[in-house]
């Protein structure tokens, strides 16, 4: 009886052993994404120049040089204050609720890879170069 008694047992832990083993899956490890390192003048302010204060008929306007001297994007200084960037991200995006630029309303919105490379530059520190 004994004898019996341990098989089962034996045989349960066994089942329970193997069950657990078979039945949990390991979760899959997440992709390591490298990006480079982005600087203010090499990467993010072409971006500015091109979609935040060049017009379609080439007058430097809004956040150029000639525009409102708290909205110039113009310095690295400039364009880093903290409700800027804020801003920015919900305005780039062209999230509910925020003015969409480019200005004026209903341009296109900036490149998503653009828009990756402004985010990123911000995640990263928003490096001064």
């Amino acid at each position: 009886m004994k004898v019996m008694l341990r098989s089962i047992i034996l045989f349960c832990l066994l089942g329970i052993t193997i069950y657990s083993c078979t039945s949990e899956k390991a979760a899959e490890p997440k992709p390591i994404v490298i990006v480079d390192t982005i600087f203010f003048a090499k990467d993010i302010q072409p971006i500015l120049t091109t979609r935040c204060y060049m017009g379609s008929d080439g007058d430097n306007f809004c956040h150029g040089e000639s525009g409102s001297p708290s909205r110039k994007f113009t310095t690295y200084e400039g364009f880093t204050k903290p409700y800027f960037i804020e801003r920015m991200k919900d305005a780039i995006n062209h999230n509910s609720g925020a003015l969409a630029m480019p200005w004026p309303v209903g341009s296109a919105k900036i490149p998503d890879a653009e828009i990756k490379k402004i985010e990123n530059w911000i995640a990263q520190g928003k490096i001064n170069n």
